[in-house]
């Protein structure tokens, strides 16, 4: 079992939003709601992918098929793709 990891990530200019990554984490959304960052109806489609390739990036170090390393990396790959993925939900404004 793998061990949640708090990633300090760089949001909206001067902004930093921590996520949890781990089997035993709080889902994306929620992680994201509780430090009141809301995400658009219409933009919750892609958090809930962005939610599976987490899932997915936790199944593979669990099994062993990624070494703690490559999870690493492939988690701050995922970081980017949230950041980007709040920046656009809030250009378009708040739900």
């Amino acid at each position: 079992m793998s061990k949640a990891k708090p990633e300090g990530m760089k949001a909206m200019s001067n902004e930093t939003i921590t996520i949890v990554h781990g089997a035993l984490a709080r889902k994306l959304l929620e992680q994201l709601r509780r430090i009141g960052i809301r995400i658009r109806v219409d933009a919750r489609s892609r958090f809930h992918h962005l939610q599976l390739d987490a899932d997915a990036i936790n199944r593979l170090l669990i099994r062993g098929v990624i070494t703690h390393g490559e999870a690493h990396n492939a988690r701050q790959r995922l970081n980017a793709q949230i950041v980007k993925a709040v920046e656009q939900s809030r250009a378009r404004g708040s739900a």
